[in-house]
């Protein structure tokens, strides 16, 4: 799967990186917890889910739902490490961004104990 991410410490960008799923985990964790760092992934439909880091374990999740009604709009939710983390391995068991938006907001992905 295809990653990308920006570091602004050290202003280093990696664009359409070709990482397994170990890869993809070790750089979203080696990023530096500043204002304008993300990380993202391209699902199989080369559409992508970004995370940008907001605050202490706490990032702003994109995913894009331009399939859904509202076209050409983005569903945004905040998560923790470990939402983040989550949704990196779901993405790499060949769920398509579509699914794994349906998935949240139908509670599958995560359960209802598991609050952002």
């Amino acid at each position: 799967m295809k990653i990308f991410l920006f570091d602004p410490e050290y202003d280093y960008e990696l664009e359409d990186y070709d990482a397994s799923l170990e890869e993809a985990i070790e750089a979203f964790y080696d990023l530096p917890d500043v204002k304008g760092t993300f990380f993202g992934l391209f699902d199989n439909d080369n559409r992508f889910v970004q995370f940008a880091w907001n605050a202490q374990d706490e990032w702003l999740i994109d995913i894009p739902s331009d399939s859904f009604e509202t076209t050409e709009k983005s569903f945004q939710l905040y998560g923790s490490y470990d939402k983040c983390i989550k949704i990196i391995n779901t993405l790499f068991e060949d769920t398509t961004v579509s699914q794994l938006q349906l998935q949240i907001e139908n509670k599958i992905l995560f359960k209802d104990n598991d609050e952002f």
